[in-house]
């Protein structure tokens, strides 16, 4: 579960053994639809998750292939967490989140934000259960 969105597609065509493409559509601020990158890499001590939002020209070639809307919220949006095996025997998560908006947002960066915020704390509540 996460806040605002709707539906989520994996993309199952483009998989690679560490990367796949989702598609997402929110309904928040607007009702917004991007592609994503998911990449994952890691070891024993460390697992890194990264979703990455398209650009433009990918994100239209996505579009096209698909039949999925591509009408996305933000110039960028991308999600590292961070998983880090401690040495008291439990996982450590670091959750980072950076966006990129244009100036026609600029005055909804209060409410982007209490967005953001709400989606790490989503994000620590599905981890926690």
């Amino acid at each position: 579960h996460s806040p605002s969105v709707k539906e989520i597609k994996v993309l199952n065509s483009y998989r690679t053994p560490r990367d796949f493409y989702i598609w997402i559509s929110i309904d928040d601020l607007k009702d917004a639809q991007s592609f994503y990158k998911i990449n994952i890499t890691g070891d024993n001590e460390r697992t890194v998750v990264t979703q990455t939002q398209l650009d433009k020209k990918d994100s239209n070639r996505f579009s096209r292939a698909s039949g999925l809307n591509n009408n996305p919220l933000f110039r960028t949006n991308d999600i590292t967490t961070t998983f880090i095996k401690s040495t008291e025997n439990h996982t450590v998560v670091k959750f980072d989140i950076s966006v990129s908006y244009g100036i026609i947002l600029a005055p909804l960066g209060g409410r982007i934000q209490d967005a953001i915020e709400d989606i790490a704390h989503s994000a620590r509540d599905n981890l926690i259960r």
